[in-house]
């Protein structure tokens, strides 16, 4: 499962519909499950 799908589906059709993202970044992928799972997380960006 992608994290993406992870998303409350009102926060996918927002992400789709409103943002017009049609794929999440790597960074947001490797950090969504930890926010969902209630992880405290620090995102260094270069």
């Amino acid at each position: 499962m992608s994290s993406f799908e992870l998303l409350n589906p009102k926060v996918q059709r927002f992400i789709t519909n409103e943002l017009k993202w049609n794929k999440l970044t790597e960074v947001q992928e490797a950090t969504i499950p930890h926010v969902l799972d209630g992880k405290n997380i620090i995102i260094l960006a270069p």
